[in-house]
């Protein structure tokens, strides 16, 4: 499950709790979904090594994809060091194109008037991870794209933020 997004409700040394549903008290399904919570459930996938190339690929499980909710009766820790913690903010990040400032996050929201051209800066002020993507809220208002995958399920950092661990891709590859 490697590349998703989670929350950490506590750390202790070396380790933190991670957030997840409760075994108990379960939500209602349709508000908790990849798309609006992507840090409660996570995009199942497959990593495999290629010897020929020596890198690593994704593959998609059988049947299509398979999203798992993160749900425990016990608290569940995980190592701090198996995880990459966003960026603290505030920060500036520096555009590597042209990006149109959208009224609220998301690939099919309305742009605003505004832009950032390429090599302007813009301070982030806010994260909103979607599903595997990752939008920023900035400064002044308005939202722009930190991170998204392309149609052929590359990923694309638009400014000069980056993460070495990305989200699974959204659909399955080609």
């Amino acid at each position: 499950m490697g590349g998703n997004i989670i929350l950490l409700d506590e750390i202790r040394g070396d380790w933190g709790r991670v957030h997840t549903l409760s075994y108990n008290d379960p939500p209602d399904s349709a508000g908790v979904n990849y798309v609006t919570q992507p840090d409660l459930i996570h995009k199942f996938v497959i990593v495999s090594w290629r010897k020929d190339s020596k890198t690593t690929h994704i593959i998609n499980p059988p049947r299509g994809d398979l999203y798992w909710p993160l749900v425990t009766a016990q608290p569940v820790w995980i190592e701090m060091s198996r995880l990459e913690k966003f960026p603290d903010l505030p920060m500036t990040v520096t555009a590597n194109t042209t990006i149109y400032v959208q009224k609220t996050p998301g690939l099919k929201n309305e742009p605003t008037e505004r832009q950032l051209d390429d090599g302007e800066t813009a301070r982030i002020v806010e994260y909103y991870p979607s599903a595997s993507n990752v939008w920023e809220r900035i400064l002044g208002g308005g939202w722009i794209p930190l991170l998204w995958y392309t149609g052929n399920v590359n990923t694309a950092y638009p400014t000069s933020w980056k993460m070495e661990t990305v989200p699974p891709p959204p659909h399955p590859i080609p």
